[in-house]
């Protein structure tokens, strides 16, 4: 059971890197940008926690919002389950 949990998780994240690679995104960053906007943080917010300047979470946030809708709901969905799931395993 363990090991298609795994095999799922696996296949999500190399779907999430496809996926921002196409809109050419750090899918890092993305992920963490989504996780903490999931939390109600504010983009300065994001860009300071990250160390990051506060018009890149903006390009982020706006490369979200012109995308055509399932792959932006896609990368929603997944890149905050990635991460959730990536603070649970440290």
């Amino acid at each position: 059971m363990q090991k298609s949990g795994e095999e799922n998780l696996n296949k999500i994240s190399q779907k999430f890197i496809n996926l921002t690679a196409k809109y050419e995104l750090n899918p890092r960053w993305l992920a963490k940008i989504l996780y903490l906007n999931s939390l109600g943080l504010s983009q300065e917010d994001i860009a300071n926690r990250m160390g990051i300047h506060r018009l890149t979470v903006n390009r982020y946030i706006l490369v979200l919002k012109r995308m055509p809708e399932y792959d932006a709901r896609n990368l929603i969905f997944w890149g905050i389950d990635l991460f959730r799931k990536s603070i649970n395993y440290k």
